[in-house]
């Protein structure tokens, strides 16, 4: 892949807990939230990948942070995930 290896550890760990919250909002449970050392793990990785994620359609628009957000729903959010229900 060309990038460095802790990028590529990012990405798949960005996509397990992505899709965790994925499978939990479509089968109608709850979501905890990430962990807050994987998200402050993630942020910079979501950061990096954003523009090309958004391009190739892996990522939506950034979606505006709820005041009071926690960390993954801000996470979420910038995935362009709505972790607020609407």
């Amino acid at each position: 892949m060309n990038m460095p290896a802790r990028l590529v550890g990012s990405m798949a760990l960005l996509d397990l807990t992505v899709h965790v919250w994925d499978l939990a909002r479509a089968t109608g449970q709850d979501y905890p939230g990430a962990d807050e050392a994987v998200v402050a793990e993630l942020s910079g990785a979501v950061d990096e990948l954003a523009p090309t994620a958004r391009k190739m359609g892996v990522f939506g628009e950034p979606v505006p942070e709820a005041e009071g957000a926690s960390a993954s729903e801000r996470l979420l959010a910038r995935t362009g995930r709505d972790p607020y229900g609407k």
